[in-house]
């Protein structure tokens, strides 16, 4: 598990919110590309993707009282800037409902709490100290789209208090003092307070009615449903200009950082129908490549292999899935090495067939002028299909006085831009102690290091300075 990284996400990523185990299993089930990251030495986060946006996702226990519940957790991170602050904050999962004014399995999208966690208790009645908290997003115009197109979507205060509520005559004591809340839940109270004014909103389908028979029966399911409507309301809402999120493809360094070596696509997760599958690729797995093929020095001044390269994978990966039935495809990215992992029986491109799509047309032209003029090297091995880029002409015209040598480790020049180590000779362990505090030096004055290798055990050597400096270090064979 890695350290939270140093990322451009202030007010540029979504916050998910959670307090137990089913709710989160259902938000982590939406995450693509999701990583684990510490905070601290007992709080951990997961970072991904979530519809093209870029999401980090934290669970805690219910309620507010206890240090490992959500409330305490979110006031601790965002108040003391251990997270970035976010453009909305969604608090997700279940709650009871308001028989007058909803129904069970509705889902209640809440800008407006009714903090109600100090109560008062008098020889026949008892009183709640309340304070009623608005979000910055506390406007119905926002969600009319949604509240239109579905109609188990209810927009309606909650009263929020921590305590479980699963008697009928108190809840119907609750509503009958408060017609307009829509029901209840545990954990708003406990950070909304301390954190507003900001953007939260919080989305729980209604799992009980609290009444005396209420039961866990409709917790999954609501749980959910619940995180199948955060995407389609943060989009909503980047619609209706009320929050502003940059879609993930325009983050390079969020993008390299969450996929690293490998984009792997489950077919089961993907649509089944043809047209919208290539809606799907196109939208969502074109930009991932895109931006990995711009980490290949020798192929990002070429924009049309970038653009036939990346046809060719996506008409590869709907091939895999629509004929070959490939229940999961994985592309590769190893050095100067591209793989692609599919678990059908190999299909050899040149074969000719009736298809002219923009497959053929794409592999046609990558081997007419790259495969033939050897650019590139392409073969069927170990059951992946790999392109090898040969062509690293800029590392054999860096200058002298930019090649630190690995025996007697010189500073390079000021003047060089691109520095060079070159290791593919090297049979040893151990390295001079003396490259890395040349390494560091030049990578915090902004210089980009080239590193030839023979093996792996040279990769791992530099793991520090990869994770300091991802974007400034790269290895080839």
């Amino acid at each position: 598990m890695s350290q939270f990284p140093n990322l451009t996400l202030k007010n540029n990523y979504i916050l998910i919110a959670t307090s137990n185990s089913k709710e989160k299993d259902a938000v982590r089930s939406k995450l693509k590309f999701k990583k684990k990251f510490s905070l601290t030495s007992k709080i951990h986060v997961y970072l991904g993707i979530l519809d093209n946006l870029p999401t980090i996702h934290i669970n805690g226990s219910s309620g507010g009282s206890t240090d490992d519940s959500i409330g305490k957790i979110l006031n601790y991170c965002l108040l003391q800037k251990i997270l970035p602050a976010p453009s909305v904050i969604f608090l997700v999962g279940f709650c009871w409902g308001n028989p007058n004014l909803v129904s069970l399995n509705d889902t209640i999208l809440c800008t407006e709490i009714e903090s109600s966690n100090q109560t008062r208790f008098y020889k026949d009645s008892k009183e709640f100290k309340s304070q009623n908290i608005q979000s910055t997003l506390n406007s119905k115009i926002f969600f009319e789209p949604l509240l239109n197109e579905y109609i188990d979507l209810k927009f309606n205060k909650l009263i929020s208090f921590d305590c479980y509520v699963a008697d009928t005559q108190q809840r119907d004591l609750l509503t009958l003092s408060r017609p307009e809340i829509g029901g209840g839940e545990m954990e708003g109270w406990a950070f909304i307070s301390n954190l507003n004014p900001m953007p939260w909103i919080i989305v729980k389908s209604v799992s009980d009615l609290a009444n005396d028979s209420t039961n866990r029966d409709e917790q999954e399911k609501c749980a959910q449903k619940s995180a199948n409507l955060i995407s389609i309301v943060s989009k909503t809402l980047i619609t209706e200009e009320a929050i502003d999120i940059t879609p993930i493809q325009e983050n390079t360094d969020l993008i390299n950082l969450l996929i690293n070596h490998e984009i792997k696509i489950i077919s089961s997760e993907l649509p089944s129908n043809k047209y919208d599958l290539n809606n799907y690729l196109s939208k969502n797995i074109y930009p991932l490549l895109e931006k990995k093929l711009l980490n290949y020095d020798y192929i990002k001044q070429d924009n049309n292999l970038i653009k036939h390269f990346c046809i060719l994978i996506l008409e590869m990966i709907q091939n895999s899935i629509t004929h070959g039935k490939s229940n999961q495809v994985s592309i590769l990215f190893d050095r100067n090495t591209i793989k692609y992992k599919d678990n059908c029986i190999f299909h050899d491109p040149n074969t000719e067939t009736d298809n002219k799509g923009g497959g053929k047309t794409s592999w046609k032209y990558i081997k007419t002028n790259y495969i033939e003029k050897n650019t590139i090297s392409y073969r069927y091995y170990d059951e992946k299909y790999q392109f090898t880029f040969n062509n690293i002409e800029f590392l054999e015209n860096i200058p002298t006085e930019c090649i630190v040598k690995y025996d007697i480790p010189t500073e390079p020049s000021d003047l060089c831009k691109n520095i060079l180590l070159d290791f593919s000779t090297y049979r040893m362990g151990s390295l001079h102690p003396l490259l890395f505090i040349i390494c560091k030096k030049q990578l915090l004055a902004g210089k980009f290091i080239y590193i030839k290798i023979n093996n792996e055990i040279q990769v791992m050597q530099f793991q520090e300075l990869v994770f300091e400096f991802p974007e400034s270090i790269k290895f080839y064979y």
